[in-house]
C-alpha cells in the first residue's frame, strides 16, 4: 500500500467518523478536499470506492447493530459522494489529448516561425538581386557588357539575329562552351527544343526589341546536354540613333535556389498538412467533448428517474408499512414502538436524500417547468441547507433557448453556488439572468473571499476542476465565460450565450 493512499485512508477515514458523529458541512468539506487532491494525484473514481469500501468495512467491523448500520450506510452514502465529485466534470484522458494537442501546436508555430524567417532571407535575396540587376541596367547603358574577370555571370553580346558575338568567362563556366566553340552560334543552343527550336529565335529577343528589357527565367542547357534554372536579363543595345545594334544578354545559375525554393513549397505544403490536421483533431475533441456531457446528462436523467420513482417509491411504501406496523406495535411494548418509530425517521431521513441527490442530479422541472423554475428551486434549496441568502432575478423569455443551452445554464449556476458553499466564505449571492442583444445573459456574484484569476487558469486543471468544466459547457455551445475577482469585492462569474438559431 502506497504512502498516499495510507495518507488518504486516514484522513478519510477519521472525516468520515467525524461525520457520522456530528453530519456537518465541515466533514463533507474535508471529503471533497480528499477527492480533489486525489484527482491532482491522477487516482480514479475506482480508487475512492476502493477506499470508501475499506474505511467503511474497517467502522462495521463487528458491529451487530443493523439500525446503527444503516445509519452509518445512509451517511456514508452521502460522504462518498461528495468524495467523488471532483471526478463529476472531468475526464482523464480528454486532459492529456489537450496537452498533446497544445504541444502540437506549440511545434507548428516553432515551425512557422522557422519558415517565416526563411521566407524573409529569400525576399531578402530577391530584393538584393534586383537591386544588382537595376544598377547593372544603368550601367549597361553607357559602357559595353563584355566584362572578362566576371565568371559568376554569364555576360555575352548577341547579334540582332540571336548570333553570339561574345563570350566572358562566366559563361564559359556556367555553359561549358569555350569562346571559339561558340562565337556565331545561334543562341537557341542553349535553349531546350521543346522551347526553342534549332537555328530560330527565341520569342525573349523580340520581346526585349520591343520593350527595351526582359528578364525571365527557366531551364536552360549546358555544353554537356544536363539542364540548370537560369535567370536571363536582355537589354535592347541601340545607336545614338535608336537602330538595333544587338542585345547584352546576362545569365545567372540559379539551380541551387530553384531547389531551395522548391524544398520550401514542400516544407509549407506539409506544414499546412499538419495545421489542418491540427485543427481536425481540436474540433474531433472538441465533438468528444460534447458528446460525453450529452451523455452525462442523459445519464444523469436516468438516475434521477430510477432513484425517484424506484427507489423513492420503495422507501415510501416501506415507511407506510411501518406506520402501519407503529399502529398496531401497542401491545408489544413502548421500547419495540420507539424503536419501529427511530426507524421510520432514518427511512424518512433517507428518502429526503434520494430525492434530494435526484434533483441535484437533473432536476425533472428543468425539463418539466423550465430554466427559470429550476434556477428558483435549486437556489432555495441551496439556501435552505447552508443558510447563505441567496435573490434571483429573471427577466427571459426562455422559449429562445434549446435543451442544451437552459442544461450548461443551470449546471453553471449550480457549480457556482456549490463554489461559493465551498471556498467562498460568504454570507450573500445575487444570481441575474436576463435577455439582451440576441443573448442571455447569467451573473453569479458573492460577497465572499476572492482568489487570483491570473493564475486561475493552471490552478483549474488540478484544484478547481469546476470552473474548467462550466468554461468548456459554456464553450461548447457558443458562448462567453468570464470570472472576476477582488479582495474585497468577492467573485462574479459571467456567462454570455446567444439565443437558438430558430
Amino acid at each position: 500500500m502506497s504512502n498516499l493512499w495510507k495518507s488518504l485512508a486516514g484522513r478519510y477515514k477519521k472525516a468520515l467518523r467525524s461525520y457520522l458523529v456530528e453530519e456537518h458541512e465541515a466533514a463533507l468539506q474535508q471529503a471533497y478536499e480528499i477527492g480533489r487532491r486525489a484527482v491532482s494525484r491522477r487516482m480514479g473514481v475506482l480508487d475512492m470506492a476502493k477506499l470508501h469500501h475499506a474505511v467503511l468495512r474497517d467502522l462495521l467491523r463487528g458491529s451487530s447493530d443493523e439500525a446503527c448500520n444503516a445509519r452509518v450506510l445512509g451517511a456514508a452514502e452521502t460522504f462518498y459522494l461528495e468524495l467523488v465529485s471532483p471526478f463529476e466534470v472531468i475526464h482523464r484522458g480528454f486532459g492529456e489529448a489537450n496537452v498533446r494537442l497544445r504541444h502540437l501546436i506549440a511545434e507548428l508555430e516553432k515551425q512557422n516561425t522557422r519558415l517565416r524567417c526563411a521566407n524573409q532571407d529569400l525576399e531578402n535575396e530577391i530584393a538584393e538581386r534586383k537591386r544588382a540587376e537595376e544598377a547593372l541596367r544603368l550601367s549597361e547603358e553607357k559602357v559595353r557588357l563584355f566584362i572578362s574577370n566576371v565568371r559568376d555571370y554569364a555576360m555575352i553580346i548577341v547579334t540582332p539575329k540571336g548570333r553570339v558575338a561574345t563570350w566572358n568567362p562566366g559563361a564559359e563556366r556556367i555553359m561549358g562552351y569555350r569562346e571559339e566553340q561558340v562565337v556565331g552560334e545561334s543562341i537557341s543552343i542553349f535553349y531546350p527544343p521543346e522551347e526553342v527550336k534549332p537555328g530560330k529565335v527565341p520569342p525573349a529577343l523580340k520581346l526585349a526589341a520591343r520593350d527595351g528589357r526582359v528578364e525571365d527565367e527557366g531551364w536552360r542547357l549546358r555544353k554537356d546536354g544536363s539542364r540548370f534554372w537560369a535567370n536571363t536579363v536582355l537589354t535592347a543595345i541601340r545607336d545614338e540613333k535608336g537602330r538595333l545594334r544587338g542585345f547584352g544578354k546576362i545569365t545567372r545559375d540559379m539551380t541551387e535556389r530553384k531547389a531551395a525554393e522548391e524544398a520550401l513549397r514542400q516544407s509549407e505544403e506539409h506544414h499546412r498538412r499538419l495545421f489542418h490536421e491540427a485543427q481536425i483533431m481540436e474540433q474531433n475533441l472538441r465533438n468528444l467533448s460534447n458528446q460525453i456531457l450529452h451523455v452525462q446528462e442523459e445519464e444523469r436523467k436516468r438516475m434521477s428517474r430510477e432513484l425517484h420513482d424506484e427507489v423513492g417509491q420503495a422507501l415510501t411504501a416501506i415507511n407506510v408499512n411501518l406506520a402501519v406496523l407503529n399502529g398496531e406495535a401497542g401491545a408489544l411494548g413502548a421500547g419495540f414502538k420507539q424503536r419501529l418509530a427511530d426507524t421510520q425517521r432514518l427511512v424518512s431521513g433517507t428518502a429526503e436524500t434520494v430525492h434530494r441527490f435526484a434533483r441535484e442530479l437533473r432536476p425533472a422541472m428543468l425539463d418539466d417547468l423550465g430554466l427559470i423554475p429550476a434556477l428558483r428551486s435549486f437556489s432555495k434549496g441551496f439556501q435552505e441547507r447552508t443558510g447563505i441568502t441567496v435573490t434571483l432575478r429573471a427577466e427571459l423569455d426562455e422559449s429562445l433557448l434549446d435543451g442544451e443551452k437552459k442544461t450548461a445554464l443551470y449546471r453553471v449556476l449550480q457549480e457556482s453556488l456549490t463554489n461559493v458553499a465551498k471556498h467562498a466564505r460568504a454570507s450573500r449571492a445575487e444570481v441575474a439572468i436576463w435577455g439582451a442583444e440576441r443573448k442571455v445573459c447569467l451573473e453569479v456574484r458573492d460577497n465572499g473571499a476572492a482568489f487570483a484569476v491570473g493564475s486561475q487558469a493552471a490552478a483549474a486543471r488540478g484544484k478547481r476542476l469546476g470552473l474548467l468544466g462550466m468554461e468548456e459547457r459554456v464553450r461548447l455551445v457558443k458562448g462567453e465565460f468570464d470570472i472576476q475577482s477582488q479582495p474585497g469585492q468577492g467573485t462574479t462569474v459571467r456567462v454570455r450565450i446567444p439565443f437558438s438559431s430558430d
